[in-house]
């Protein structure tokens, strides 16, 4: 890896393609990655002491069709915006979608600026030390404008830069956990002022979503200053990624995870698993996952879990508490057109992206 800050990794040894991460230039476009994705969530508290979760997050996807793989041309361009409130147990969906060479559509390549029409999110070229970002997006009665910062060490996937995909193969992933954020949201078109903490992700990569497939993620930051992200794909694949409040990461496959509870949305019928244990043997860690309320289903097209959750365990003999995010990708199969420019092109396989 190129950029600020030293990382110390203890993980298995796992082959790596012939670039590196290089960041923050490579916050922006990737134009040869068939599937790209930016992603931010975060937690927040208004001016009165309500609390919510939001998820902001943009695709890029030129996969299924070859002349567009081979010339690096876009297909599609869509995104996924949510907030909960917390307090009261409601979650609300938005989306956008845009078809190929679309011109409110703006991504630009190395540093990240980019814009789906009213949607947008920008980082800095400042400083690694200055790093920050700034999303936006709205719709109907909800909208949100927040700025995050924090430093630039972000955590690695697999302490490389790179995750197994399944038998996908790899994709090149970092997150950016524990920004400061503050800006407003807007619910039911009032305004409030919040403050809180967000969480950065970047994948990017060649794959292909030709079969039903899907994973589970989490991302957690813990009250001891330790955050974890764990990666479990449909084949068995799992793996967990720790990075210390020092900055050093440390990487293992030895998980055991167990569906502890599940819950039936009404809206779809989709069978999701919201409780969750995880045993750690290398960290001396078991922690239980729970939704922050079970109702945070994706009702975009592509449906899919995605939501606040809570976090109760034990690390090194010493209780832990801890929040995050929960995905649940996968737990259903969608076909659904994309464009139409002269004759109907389906796109198959596009499903549960995130």
């Amino acid at each position: 890896m190129t950029g600020c800050g030293g990382i110390q990794v203890m993980k298995p040894t796992i082959p790596i393609k012939d670039e590196l991460i290089n960041f923050p230039f490579d916050e922006g476009k990737h134009n040869n990655a068939w599937v790209e994705w930016w992603y931010y969530t975060g937690w927040l508290q208004d001016e009165n002491g309500k609390n919510y979760t939001y998820e902001l997050a943009f695709f890029k996807v030129n996969e299924s069709v070859q002349i567009f793989k081979r010339l690096g041309v876009d297909i599609s361009y869509f995104a996924h915006f949510a907030i909960s409130d917390v307090t009261r147990e409601e979650h609300r969906t938005a989306e956008r979608s845009f078809v190929l060479l679309w011109p409110k559509v703006e991504i630009k390549e190395g540093y990240l600026n980019l814009k789906y029409d009213d949607w947008g999110a920008v980082g800095n070229t400042e400083s690694c030390q200055k790093h920050y970002y700034h999303i936006y997006a709205k719709d109907r009665e909800m909208a949100i404008d927040l700025y995050m910062k924090g430093n630039c060490t972000p955590i690695l996937g697999n302490g490389m830069g790179v995750i197994y995909m399944g038998k996908r193969g790899i994709s090149y992933a970092y997150s950016i956990p524990q920004l400061e954020t503050t800006g407003y949201l807007i619910i039911d078109g009032k305004k409030h002022f919040v403050s809180g903490s967000s969480w950065a992700d970047h994948q990017w990569g060649n794959w292909g979503w030709y079969e039903p497939f899907g994973w589970n993620w989490w991302g957690i930051n813990l009250d001891n200053g330790v955050d974890l992200i764990l990666y479990n794909f449909p084949d068995g694949n799992t793996t967990i990624i720790v990075k210390y409040p020092d900055g050093s990461q440390f990487v293992t496959d030895k998980v055991t995870l167990e569906k502890l509870g599940w819950w039936v949305s009404p809206e779809t019928g989709i069978r999701y698993p919201i409780e969750w244990s995880f045993e750690i043997p290398d960290l001396d860690t078991k922690l239980f996952i729970s939704p922050t309320f079970p109702e945070q289903e994706m009702t975009t097209r592509i449906k899919y879990w995605e939501g606040g959750c809570v976090v109760n365990g034990e690390m090194n003999q010493e209780k832990v508490r801890g929040k995050g995010y929960m995905e649940l990708v996968g737990y259903n199969w969608t076909n659904f057109l994309f464009l139409r420019w002269g004759i109907q092109t389906m796109i198959s396989g596009l499903f549960n992206v995130f």
